[in-house]
């Protein structure tokens, strides 16, 4: 199938198989790829296709085959440069350069055959000797030699036009370059007279003041630029210190609302404390009243566990206090007096580890949310290494292990209910 180039011009398959071309004057790139692959599909030669072409443009008659086989592999190879995106000298893309006309290469020059006069002669005195035999085969001869000439005065005479064509271009660039040389003699002229020798002392003193302007300039410019980075810095520390202060802030009014509970928790504590150390002391007073040396098992328990709470309690209250301290002077104490570590960590590890957090990650992972959180920094000595950790992870099995044992001892019944 042939494409738009050959459509455009009236030309398709039946006009190739009959025979039939169009009359046109030229024809572009385009027409002539199209009618390449055509070719190429239908496995014609290379001499059918280039009489296919002169058939359209009989210019192409006139040159070699080899030429114009050529210059087609060019505009090929142009084409697939331009769909690849290359650059291409003298084409911004491909319908530009199927848009040309294309012009068939012009024929090799040949030397003119000339003939002298001695020549001629002795070619007259050939023909005297040659017989009437062989008169035919020499009429075919000039026949043949008439042809040839003229086909050669053809070949010659685009050549001329091609040189002719070449020497005009290189007239234009010889002119364009003289009117340039032209104008830079003009200007060296006009310009000789600034240079003359009576205003050499006084160019000399205008340079000076004029480079000592500029490095005056210049230096005034360093100082400038010195006193704007200066003053963006502090306008950048500035900055800096606000967005702290307003951390700073925020991290008071966090400590102030835990504060807060903290005091509430431990009057709370407090309340509970003297509550059961009242029910005590009432219960250390019914047994006086009773005058009885050996307490029943029950009461002795009930007394047991009383004196228990209130153990735990006071430990509660002494752990709020230490709690509370620590947040007032913003420290943070990982250990209690005895040099164990308080039951926040116990707390923390244990719950990392229902989250999974390996037993060797959970003291850094401490240390970041503290660190980004709570705005305080932790040593590593204050938290627990990997082991104890481990220890505290078992203990907390065992703790929950025990707690499930106590309700399902204490349970009525086993369903889910």
């Amino acid at each position: 199938m042939l494409g738009p180039y050959c459509q455009a011009i009236g030309l398709d398959e039946m006009a190739i198989d009959n025979n039939t071309f169009p009359d046109v004057d030229n024809i572009n790139n385009g027409v002539v790829l199209e009618l390449k692959s055509f070719c190429d599909a239908r496995k014609y030669t290379d001499n059918k296709y280039i009489k296919i072409l002169s058939s359209l443009t009989p210019d192409i008659s006139l040159s070699n085959e080899r030429t114009v086989l050529s210059k087609i592999n060019r505009i090929k190879d142009q084409k697939i440069c331009l769909q690849s995106k290359k650059k291409v000298s003298g084409y911004k893309n491909v319908n530009e350069l199927l848009q040309k006309s294309f012009c068939a290469p012009a024929a090799q020059s040949q030397a003119p055959m000339t003939t002298s006069n001695s020549d001629l002669k002795v070619h007259a005195e050939s023909e005297t000797e040659i017989g009437s035999k062989k008169c035919s085969k020499e009429v075919q001869t000039e026949i043949c030699a008439r042809n040839k000439s003229t086909c050669d005065d053809t070949k010659q005479l685009n050549v001329l036009k091609h040189q002719i064509k070449l020497l005009e271009q290189s007239k234009n660039k010889m002119t364009a370059e003289f009117s340039d040389q032209r104008l830079n003699l003009v200007e060296t002229k006009s310009m000789i007279g600034h240079y003359s020798v009576k205003n050499v002392n006084k160019r000399d003193q205008t340079a000076r003041t004029n480079l000592n302007k500029l490095r005056d300039l210049q230096r005034l410019l360093i100082k400038q630029n010195k006193s704007i980075y200066a003053v963006q810095t502090d306008n950048n520390k500035i900055i800096i210190l606000v967005e702290e202060n307003a951390c700073l802030k925020n991290q008071v009014q966090t400590l102030t609302v835990q504060l807060e509970k903290e005091k509430g928790e431990k009057v709370a504590l407090q309340k509970a404390n003297s509550y059961l150390r009242c029910e005590v002391s009432k219960l250390c007073n019914v047994a006086n009243a009773s005058n009885d040396i050996i307490p029943s098992h029950s009461s002795a328990e009930s007394l047991k566990q009383a004196k228990l709470d209130v153990e735990e309690r006071d430990l509660i209250i002494a752990e709020l206090e230490e709690e509370i301290d620590s947040l007032k002077s913003n420290k943070i104490k990982s250990k209690n007096e005895r040099g164990m570590y308080s039951e926040n960590i116990h707390l923390c590890i244990m719950e990392l580890a229902g989250l999974e957090v390996a037993v060797e990650k959970m003291s850094p992972v401490i240390q970041v949310v503290m660190r980004h959180v709570a705005g305080k920094e932790l040593q590593k000595k204050d938290l627990p290494s990997s082991s104890t950790s481990h220890n505290i992870v078992d203990e907390g099995h065992y703790i929950a292990k025990v707690y499930i044992a106590n309700r399902l001892e204490n349970c009525e019944s086993w369903g889910l209910c």
